[in-house]
């Protein structure tokens, strides 16, 4: 069974630019068999439409706090949710959350979500991550019990921002965390799994070198299989033909004693305090 067959999803989409990367996100967890619930704040929708969430997931799209005969969605929609996510989340999004605001759908369905795991998934200008405030009420969520990804690193939305840290992760990365918290608790929470993939390369002087046929996607899939089912993994990596995974610590390596050497250490008992 697959980590989204027959689940459902509570989407929260705030006022950014990147929300239309959320669209993709859930017509992504929508193929892969989740039901997906769209909550859009005010500002959100200003950015995406409600019509295109509805006509990607096959749901009605929800927006308001206090409607007749939805009085009690704040409650209803993360009572039904197996994750709660919120991306993106802007910084005044964060803000409200941090301070236990309830003056819109999303905001108050946060303050229900009960046992519910609850992503959050920043989005902003780099300046504005990194100021002092944003970072405090960030820890404050995750105090509460609120698992939050941190922004990619690259181009961001305005020319005049240039490329730094605040970027909305791509939805495969968002979708690879869901799956963790939707297979959480799990046989291999709290273990540490080492895997080794991919070719090593042995030089036989500046130009040439041996080496296999291995593309690395046999231990990369493990990898990502075990970080899904809530281990700690390190994959020790020679130069691989896919891409690496999302969630594991990757550690590249080229010959054959530098794979050695990694699962050795990686492997190692850790130093007692």
């Amino acid at each position: 069974m697959r980590p989204f067959d027959g689940r459902r999803v509570l989407l929260g989409v705030t006022g950014g630019i990147a929300a239309y990367k959320s669209a993709a996100l859930a017509r992504e967890l929508t193929l892969a068999g989740a039901r997906v619930d769209v909550v859009l704040t005010r500002s959100a929708r200003e950015f995406v439409g409600a019509i295109t969430f509805e006509a990607l997931t096959g749901r009605p799209v929800h927006d308001q706090l206090v409607a007749e005969g939805h009085a009690l969605d704040h409650i209803r929609l993360p009572r039904e949710a197996d994750v709660i996510v919120v991306a993106p989340a802007t910084a005044d999004f964060i803000a409200r959350a941090a301070a236990g605001r309830a003056d819109d759908l999303l905001a108050a369905s946060l303050l229900a979500a009960g046992a519910t795991p609850v992503l959050i998934v920043p989005a902003m200008n780099d300046r504005m991550w990194a100021h002092p405030q944003v970072r405090q009420n960030t820890a404050r969520l995750r105090e509460f019990g609120y698992h939050v990804l941190e922004p990619d690193t690259g181009l961001l939305a305005s020319r005049e921002e240039g490329s730094g840290p605040g970027r909305m992760p791509e939805p495969p990365a968002i979708r690879a965390h869901i799956a963790r918290l939707l297979e959480a608790p799990s046989t291999l929470t709290g273990k540490h799994v080492v895997v080794s993939a991919g070719p090593t390369r042995e030089p036989l002087d500046p130009v040439r070198y041996l080496t296999n046929h291995s593309s690395g996607k046999m231990g990369v899939a493990i990898a990502s299989a075990a970080w899904r089912r809530g281990a700690d993994v390190t994959l020790v990596a020679g130069p691989l033909s896919v891409a690496s995974p999302v969630g594991p610590r990757v550690v590249p390596v080229e010959t054959t004693e530098q794979m050695a050497a990694a699962v050795r250490d990686a492997m190692a008992p850790p130093m007692p305090s």
